[in-house]
């Protein structure tokens, strides 16, 4: 049966199959869950990564909370806690306004609201003076203390 035959890379393939099937293999068996997060990492791009929108949206400040931010203010908070604020390099990146999304403060990790909010380095102290960092919820919960914060990180930003 001819198979693959006279087709180009094809010998090459053969021969990289061979020398793959000889090396050790491990003894302990490997859960296909695993085996596929691993292929999906490795080989797929990384999407970015948004809560929910329902999760985003649906949790608001009560009124008295909500009228007593400014309108701006509001719309700071929404689109930073959805991953849709400009100053985020995650955005930028996926808009094509950067062709970086590394965070500009720390260089650690995909500058995304949630880096931002809850690991990086370079904030710590800021989190920790207002006590926040702890989930992104506190936008909710805590809007005078979150704002605070927010400006902080968007001053740094730019």
């Amino acid at each position: 049966m001819p198979g693959h035959c006279n087709l180009r890379g094809n010998e090459l393939a053969d021969m990289q199959a061979k020398r793959g099937s000889a090396l050790p293999q491990p003894d302990a068996a490997i859960d296909t869950t695993i085996r596929q997060a691993v292929i999906r990492r490795t080989f797929q791009p990384a999407s970015i990564q948004h809560p929910p929108p329902k999760e985003v949206f649906t949790k608001k400040p009560d009124k008295k909370t909500e009228a007593a931010l400014l309108k701006a203010d509001f719309k700071d908070m929404i689109r930073f806690r959805s991953g849709h604020h400009p100053a985020l390099r995650q955005w930028q990146k996926m808009a094509g306004r950067s062709d970086t999304d590394q965070c500009r403060l720390c260089n650690e990790e995909v500058e995304s609201a949630e880096h931002l909010w809850l690991r990086c380095p370079a904030l710590m102290m800021e989190r920790y003076i207002r006590q926040l960092g702890a989930t992104m919820d506190e936008m909710i919960r805590l809007p005078s203390a979150a704002l605070a914060l927010l400006r902080v990180i968007l001053r740094r930003l730019r």
